[in-house]
């Protein structure tokens, strides 16, 4: 028999060659649907959480307005007793309960108006020289009757040494009464409040701690993202809407501040807002 021996050089680089260009079409093509599907897996996953994180916006909003709005129409009933016009301790009870509680709902639709306000970049910013002392006692008055039924006190340690700031009285307020309210929301036992102030000659530091449920490292990188809301553990009866705190960070740096945290679990946390001094 005949043998045909054929020598052909360069067999696997030629045959490589001749399909390179289909096989980097084809690598194309799959990594473009691989990266298609992915986008379209994220963003389904996104929007199922915007949906549930507007469920229970929706729910938490309603649940804060239910709750001041219901204690506010029992106190008003009290009020109307017959006999009740001649107790006047009551009279001074039932109506610090209904000043109270309006100033709660005055203060969730601001912090719910200020932050639509900050996200869509219309907010205003009136800058005036404010004394910080006199804002911050201001402020600390607010919670006055809701310490009470706490049975908890805040404690003010201020230098009255420190110069009066340029900044927004009304945002700088704001920012003050979401962290006190924070701290007395997320505490459960007698909230303990101190709130103190320096000035080291370059920057003027308000710090506001307490005695709450502290919150651990891994979460502390996400407190000020919008709508995020720390889990609470045993805490069952705070109903937040997780704007807060994104509202204050966001706010402080418009007044050319910075808003900073330390916490440890059981013990509490530190808020501390710093302002360089003019």
């Amino acid at each position: 028999p005949n043998k045909l021996f054929i020598y052909f050089p360069n067999k696997t680089s030629y045959l490589f060659t001749s399909v390179a260009g289909m096989l980097s079409l084809s690598a194309f093509i799959i990594l473009m649907v691989i990266f298609v599907f992915y986008k379209t897996l994220q963003m389904f996953l996104k929007q199922k959480k915007l949906s549930e994180i507007k469920d229970d916006l929706i729910n938490n909003i309603t649940h804060e307005f239910k709750t001041p709005i219901s204690t506010i129409s029992i106190a008003c009933e009290a009020l109307q007793e017959p006999n009740l016009s001649k107790k006047i301790e009551s009279i001074h009870k039932y109506s610090g309960i209904i000043k109270e509680e309006n100033e709660r709902l005055r203060m969730m639709v601001e912090t719910f108006l200020n932050t639509a306000a900050v996200k869509n970049g219309s907010f205003n910013i009136t800058k005036e020289q404010i004394n910080l002392i006199s804002v911050i006692n201001s402020v600390v008055n607010k919670f006055f009757e809701i310490l009470i039924s706490r049975q908890g006190k805040i404690e003010l340690e201020l230098n009255n040494e420190i110069p009066s700031i340029n900044s927004d009285r009304f945002h700088f307020s704001n920012i003050l009464s979401n962290l006190i309210d924070n701290a007395i929301n997320y505490c459960d036992k007698s909230p303990l409040i101190i709130i103190k102030t320096s000035f080291d000659g370059e920057s003027i530091k308000i710090s506001i701690s307490d005695n709450g449920v502290g919150i651990s490292n891994d979460q502390l990188n996400k407190i000020f993202d919008t709508f995020y809301r720390v889990p609470t553990g045993n805490i069952h009866n705070v109903r937040g809407n997780g704007i807060g705190l994104s509202y204050c960070n966001k706010m402080v740096t418009a007044l050319g501040g910075e808003l900073s945290v330390t916490s440890t679990i059981g013990i509490g946390s530190t808020f501390e807002i710093s302002f360089p001094a003019e």
